[in-house]
């Protein structure tokens, strides 16, 4: 997580969240955590509480390039953008200021790659994802669940 918010991959940060979140993991015990580690984890459950005032929106706003953006807060932007003016104005003139929001939110969004990653090819570590893949391709919701309650029983 901590390298992810280094390089501002707001991206993999929102899905290391959902997954973390999700009910399957949520409800495996996390009494054997250490102190350090549980700060560390609710500290970032508490970037994505309440997304209207999260510090994680800030975060994405304020991040130089390269950054990879998490998709669906832009889509929300848009949205709201689209739905709360309209094109066309009471007095049948065109809502410029509606279209210079979303010029200002496209433009956003596209100045996170005006600078590129210098990251060097790990062919190796591409070679061990393809593969962790490939099994994790295989497991199904009832076969994580089933892990989750094998996990509680030899907790027990």
């Amino acid at each position: 997580m901590k390298h992810c918010q280094e390089i501002r991959n707001f991206n993999s940060l929102a899905a290391i969240h959902s997954a973390l979140t999700a009910n399957l993991i949520v409800n495996l015990p996390w009494d054997q955590l250490n102190n350090a580690n549980s700060k560390k984890y609710e500290d970032f459950r508490n970037l994505f509480d309440n997304w209207k005032k999260t510090d994680f929106f800030d975060r994405q706003e304020k991040a130089a390039s390269p950054a990879i953006p998490y998709l669906a807060l832009f889509c929300k932007q848009f949205f709201r953008i689209e739905e709360l003016e309209e094109y066309i104005l009471p007095d049948q003139s065109i809502n410029y200021n509606k279209l210079l929001h979303l010029a200002d939110r496209a433009e956003r969004f596209r100045s996170y790659s005006h600078k590129k990653y210098n990251f060097k090819k790990k062919y190796d570590y591409q070679a061990l994802l393809f593969k962790e893949w490939a099994i994790q391709e295989r497991i199904t919701d009832d076969m994580l669940y089933e892990m989750s309650k094998e996990v509680r029983r030899n907790e027990a």
